[in-house]
């Protein structure tokens, strides 16, 4: 019975094995992929690099980036929030357009109260969004010592500065 026992365990490990080397081969092959994988264990995890090089080159040279005025006027933004204690900034992104959008490149400006720039960056986010539909993206943040918190957020028990900011659509990536 042991034998027996033994014997399937390694045919069905045999086609799990395979699955895998499957799964690598059509990864390769696909130049339909946004993000690359590695292997961890039997799981595939995305490989953080390789996935924003990919966005990038897609948003900037892919014959579907667009960053059409008319299309970026109807991407809007809502609800941001990010109190000092939070790693995280969320926000909405409401797709006004009669396109399916799947990734999208926002230029963030941090301000303080009165108008001083505390920091600005390029985000890149791979977010699907049907046409007519809002979703929630989370980024990380950029207050990396959680000294901060958006103005119209809840203050925490920790003392923090207020900031404000102001986010601008550069271009979406549209499905076809």
């Amino acid at each position: 019975m042991r034998f027996l026992t033994r014997i399937l365990i390694l045919f069905a490990f045999s086609f799990i094995v395979e699955d895998l080397h499957f799964f690598d081969m059509l990864h390769e092959e696909s130049p339909y992929n946004i993000v690359s994988a590695k292997k961890v264990g039997f799981k595939l995890n995305p490989d953080k690099k390789a996935k924003e090089k990919n966005l990038s080159t897609q948003l900037t040279k892919g014959p579907v980036a667009k960053n059409d005025s008319s299309i970026l006027r109807l991407i809007i933004l809502s609800g941001y929030d990010k109190h000092a204690s939070s790693s995280v900034e969320s926000f909405f992104i409401s797709n006004k357009s009669d396109h399916n959008i799947s990734g999208i490149t926002l230029d963030i400006n941090y301000l303080t109260p009165d108008n001083r720039q505390l920091h600005k960056r390029t985000e890149e986010i791979i977010l699907y969004i049907p046409a007519g539909e809002t979703r929630m993206a989370e980024i990380k943040s950029w207050d990396k010592q959680k000294s901060f918190h958006y103005i119209k957020s809840q203050p925490s028990r920790k003392p923090s500065s207020p900031y404000k900011v102001t986010i601008t659509p550069l271009s979406v990536l549209i499905d076809k």
